[in-house]
């Protein structure tokens, strides 16, 4: 089942996609449905004649360097070796946008990263049980300002764990300010529940900007998958209904070893992002 939300008549609805339309099943975003579930009520809506919305309003879980070519490596094996586990950081909710809504982009460039993301069906103790704690799976372009990582960065004092020597480093810092602009988090065009979506791997991802390819690869290449990130999360953190955590992304196409510094062109243009079994999200990118 596809699950999406939009405004319709004036108000925020959430329904059922199915051949072409939109079969209502209530008001507001996908939180609701997470409460109340329920069944499209009649009421139908071709998807084409309606602006959709996010899914869900929320902060975002993103897994970063999640594989090995993010981490400048070409062999995945060492690359989860040399992790070991998940790292993450957070995108706020100011972020988020929906398909074909538009992304604001300084003149210093930005870059997309395609991403799956899944939305959790339930609350999640720690310790406890992920089977069946997710309610579906979207696709997520985790936008980033590659330029504004000396933003983030700075100089400290920190002890060499080789040597034991303190000295003064520069430290690139937690990537919080080169992924927190305002629609800097699109997200959509709607949610495929587990049991359409099916298997995590095998899906092959891309992304593009005015039809020319950026990164094409597949979940393959993530080392670590929907399940491993959740049981990890939930190690040593409750994570609440209705939260939003974003798998990783692959490496670039034209990138030397660190691609963390990929940038696209310096224009306006319509940039994609993919995911087999999902579909589609495309998003407009203007200056600020």
């Amino acid at each position: 089942m596809r699950l999406a939300v939009a405004i319709y008549n004036g108000k925020k609805v959430f329904g059922e996609v199915r051949g072409g339309y939109l079969y209502i099943i209530g008001e507001g975003d996908l939180r609701r449905y997470i409460e109340y579930r329920g069944e499209p009520k009649g009421e139908s809506v071709r998807i084409d004649e309606v602006e959709l919305q996010p899914p869900m309003i929320n902060y975002v879980i993103c897994v970063v360097v999640n594989s090995a070519k993010m981490l400048g490596l070409d062999d995945p094996e060492r690359a989860k070796k040399e992790l070991s586990h998940p790292r993450f950081t957070i995108k706020t909710p100011n972020t988020l946008v929906g398909h074909m809504g538009v992304v604001r982009a300084p003149r210093s460039g930005i870059r997309p990263e395609v991403e799956i993301a899944l939305i959790t069906a339930k609350r999640i103790e720690r310790g406890g049980r992920v089977k069946e704690g997710i309610l579906g799976y979207t696709v997520f372009n985790d936008v980033t300002a590659s330029a504004l990582t000396k933003e983030d960065a700075y100089y400290a004092y920190r002890r060499d764990p080789t040597t034991g020597e303190v000295k003064r480093e520069y430290v690139r810092g937690a990537p919080f300010i080169r992924k927190n602009w305002d629609t800097f988090g699109p997200i959509g065009p709607w949610i495929v529940t587990p049991d359409e979506f099916g298997e995590f791997r095998g899906k092959d991802m891309y992304s593009s900007f005015e039809g020319e390819m950026v990164q094409k690869g597949s979940s393959d290449e993530l080392l670590f998958d929907d399940k491993e990130v959740l049981e990890y999360l939930s190690s040593f953190m409750t994570i609440e209904a209705g939260t939003i955590i974003s798998m990783g992304s692959i490496g670039y196409l034209e990138a030397d070893r660190d691609h963390s510094e990929y940038l696209l062109p310096s224009r306006e243009g319509f940039m994609e992002a993919g995911v087999e079994g999902i579909g589609v999200l495309k998003n407009r990118v203007i200056f600020e």
